[in-house]
């Protein structure tokens, strides 16, 4: 964000874990400011070429990076699998890619991943989108 003192630095995802679906994603935030500080770092998804009608995009994670001056920390923020499933009759998975998106504000998402996945359907017991 322009003028913030923060930055966003880096974003890696991981594949989704086999027996719960989540995806693992660390982003690297640095303070640019001279101050010790709190920066909130949100996640969202999107998905194009979609059969399922969803918003174009939606929050899917966040979490608060604490840094010193110049300082980058890395944050590791969980994806639930039922973040990227639907209802239908039960809570499903419409195959293929998801972009990941990641900023300071939903107007202003810098760094951005994609990960793939899978057709498993989910049990209406899964975790929640967190």
């Amino acid at each position: 964000m322009a003028g913030s003192g923060w930055t966003l630095e880096d974003l890696e995802l991981s594949q989704p874990a086999p027996v719960t679906g989540h995806v693992k994603v660390r982003v690297r935030v640095r303070n640019v400011t001279t101050r010790q500080g709190m920066r909130q770092v949100l996640l969202y998804a999107e998905r194009r070429l979609s059969s399922v009608q969803r918003l174009p995009r939606w929050p899917v994670g966040n979490a608060l990076a604490n840094a010193g001056p110049g300082s980058a920390v890395v944050v590791d923020i969980f994806i639930g699998a039922r973040c990227f499933a639907h209802w239908d009759n039960g809570w499903t998975i419409e195959p293929g890619i998801f972009r990941i998106r990641a900023g300071f504000s939903a107007d202003e998402l810098t760094l951005t991943g994609m990960v793939y996945i899978g057709p498993p359907p989910l049990s209406n017991q899964s975790d929640l989108c967190s």
